[in-house]
């Protein structure tokens, strides 16, 4: 009837209000991450809210959920491959760490704490350790025992990127509360808290040498730190876009960063304007990845795509096609002979780095896959949208 307004953020709620006065009328609270939709019934007596792992049905009188429908999310947001082995470890909106082993193409283990979706992996470049962010927090794993070995705390924000130094003594964290975090991952402590950004702090990476850390914001900044010190010590400006991932050459001369409208961008430590300026993506770039030579590189992006890249002459090689969802994370595996990347629609695909043909598709089972619900009656909408989401189909029969 057009009398309230409902609203919806990443606050974890949803606001009712009062159309003509602008008043909040009420605020709907028990959601475990960003409220991504929202919709009235039509005789406006009931909210329905999708946030990412539920959807749940409200009474906009009293503001009581009544009730929530819990789907099978398997939209995974990193993949890394577990050197020295045949298996890659990948995180997202399960809130678990499952691990592949790609022989078998099968998940045999999951690494399970977390209380938020898993944003990011990283392996320790010499022990069988995993680093797991979710919310706020860092999980370290024993990849040998399979026991979480340290808890990290101290963010404010979400976690968006994690990376082990070199040498495996240090872990470097970037998050939405402004700040990069140098880590003692052994004893928990946070060594020095990097301050400077003016806005979430996206990319991360350490140069070859451990020396120096980048990082870069959606306050359209790169900023070049000592790690030694933690002092800044060069800040790199852009006026068009903010860059979402960043890493450094393998000869650390130079690094590369990639944009949330598409644009691919090298960097010289010793100038500030970019050397070189494409647009490599139809959408935001998730990940950036170098080969250990340091003649290419790959990236992702939303826009469903990764593609490789000549280093020097930012020349596309080659655009892997096969997601059907934005690609969110790429890792080589440690022979650098495959390509692993993730997606959000539910898959990990292994990529041939000579042919460049996907070897394998990797996807965790769902109770309800290929199970044709079409003629099934009874069903709300609502029940047959979580079905899907566990792997149900709509199809006619042929009956029908």
């Amino acid at each position: 009837d057009g009398h309230l307004i409902a609203s919806a953020g990443e606050d974890q709620t949803v606001r009712i209000w009062d159309a003509e006065t602008g008043q909040c009328l009420r605020t709907l609270q028990g959601f475990t991450s960003r409220v991504w939709s929202i919709a009235f019934q039509t005789q406006s007596s009931i909210l329905a809210s999708c946030d990412d792992q539920s959807i749940k049905l409200w009474s906009v009188e009293s503001g009581q959920c009544l009730k929530t429908f819990r789907g099978y999310p398997q939209v995974n947001w990193s993949v890394t491959f577990i050197p020295n082995t045949a298996a890659l470890a990948c995180g997202g909106q399960e809130q678990i760490v499952r691990i592949w082993d790609l022989e078998t193409e099968t998940c045999h283990r999951s690494l399970k704490g977390h209380s938020r979706y898993v944003h990011a992996l990283t392996h320790h470049p010499v022990e069988p350790l995993l680093a797991s962010a979710a919310g706020n927090t860092i999980y370290v794993w024993n990849l040998e025992t399979h026991d979480l070995t340290k808890i990290l705390e101290g963010h404010e924000g979400q976690i968006w990127q994690i990376a082990f130094s070199p040498d495996g003594q240090h872990l470097a964290t970037s998050s939405f509360d402004h700040t990069a975090r140098l880590w003692d991952w052994q004893t928990g402590t946070c060594l020095k808290t990097l301050r400077g950004h003016q806005g979430w702090v996206f990319g991360l990476s350490f140069s070859p040498d451990g020396r120096f850390l980048v990082t870069s914001s959606i306050d359209k900044s790169i900023k070049l730190w000592d790690t030694s010190t933690g002092q800044c010590l060069k800040s790199f400006q852009i006026d068009t876009d903010w860059m979402s991932e960043l890493t450094f050459s393998p000869d650390g001369q130079t690094m590369v960063s990639g944009g949330s409208h598409g644009d691919l961008i090298l960097w010289s430590l010793d100038a500030d304007k970019p050397l070189r300026v494409v647009k490599g993506h139809g959408g935001h770039i998730s990940a950036i990845c170098f080969t250990p030579n340091g003649q290419t590189f790959v990236s992702s992006s939303h826009d469903h795509t990764i593609k490789l890249w000549d280093a020097t002459t930012f020349e596309c090689l080659k655009t892997l096609i096969g997601h059907e969802n934005m690609v969110s994370s790429v890792a080589y595996s440690s022979d650098h002979k495959m390509l692993a990347s993730a997606s959000h629609d539910e898959t990990v695909r292994v990529w041939d780095i000579d042919t460049l043909e996907c070897l394998k598709v990797l996807r965790a089972p769902r109770p309800y896959k290929d199970m044709n619900i079409q003629s099934v009656s009874g069903l709300t909408d609502a029940q047959k949208s979580t079905l899907t989401i566990l792997g149900a189909v709509q199809k006619p029969t042929d009956k029908q």
